[in-house]
């Protein structure tokens, strides 16, 4: 008698879960049709590249991030670092999300990474207003006491990549032993 009963409700919850499967493939199916471009008007708008969409939206993620969202929204950085590699956006943005769980090395890995992308693409200066502007903000534990912030600042002013690169091979052979503060907390 209990058997049957439980037979009854997993077959009833097999059929429930058939039904939602089904009732959602239907919806994206004609969500994706409704958001269909329709043919282009003749106007013509400005062009907005894909990274700049990309960095955008990652941004806000990153800023409303909660706890939970870390570890994917740091997959989709990853991501989107490698989809763009001359970008410095998204490794600043990556930092941004790993210095607000406590990782400083890993953190001005990824700003130096950032950095040196900034200094090859000639947008030293939009970073390093980037980075001034997030000193009080994202960044606050790293610009008071850590060298590698001057470091950082300095090589952008100078569009020096060189001391960058010096610099992160020093913090490689730091973090070689293991460090506890290259432990990832997403």
């Amino acid at each position: 008698m209990i058997f049957g009963g439980f037979l009854i409700v997993f077959v009833v919850g097999v059929i429930a879960g058939g039904i939602q499967w089904w009732l959602l493939t239907q919806y994206k199916k004609d969500a994706a049709v409704a958001t269909e471009p329709k043919q282009a008007s003749p106007q013509k708008q400005p062009a907005v590249a894909p990274a700049d969409n990309a960095s955008k939206e990652l941004s806000k993620r990153v800023a409303t991030a909660s706890h939970d969202e870390r570890q994917p929204l740091a997959e989709a950085l990853a991501l989107a670092e490698s989809n763009f590699p001359t970008d410095y956006r998204f490794p600043f943005e990556h930092a941004k999300l790993v210095v607000a769980g406590n990782v400083h090395h890993h953190a001005f890995g990824l700003l130096f990474t950032a950095a040196q992308r900034a200094i090859e693409s000639g947008k030293s200066d939009l970073m390093l207003a980037d980075v001034l502007k997030e000193k009080d903000g994202a960044f606050y534990r790293c610009a008071r006491g850590h060298a590698e912030w001057k470091t950082l600042e300095d090589s952008l002013r100078n569009k020096d990549k060189d001391v960058l690169q010096h610099a992160m091979a020093g913090m490689s052979r730091d973090l070689i032993g293991g460090s506890d503060d290259m432990v990832m907390d997403y």
